[in-house]
């Protein structure tokens, strides 16, 4: 089962420090290949909606998780990921 869309790109932040939109869509892309909603208009909206959360922030271009998003990435990820 696949986890959740949003907590996807909040781990992949978390992984990878700041990316652009386009990096995060690329970044993504063979994971959910042939999943009907996945486009860059659903990365940049699952982006937008975290970032008026307060869990990740846009700076000159680029994403980034807060400090806030950090601890609640961390806190969502499976118990085999957290360590």
């Amino acid at each position: 089962m696949m986890q959740p869309f949003r907590l996807a790109l909040g781990e992949l932040l978390l992984d990878r420090g700041a990316m652009d939109g386009e990096e995060v869509f690329t970044t993504l892309a063979p994971r959910y290949e042939g999943e009907g909603f996945f486009s860059s208009g659903a990365v940049l909206q699952g982006l937008q909606s975290l970032a008026a959360t307060g869990i990740v922030r846009e700076a000159w271009g680029k994403w980034s998780l807060t400090r806030y998003g950090e601890d609640r990435v961390r806190r969502n990820l499976p118990k085999t990921r957290q360590a």
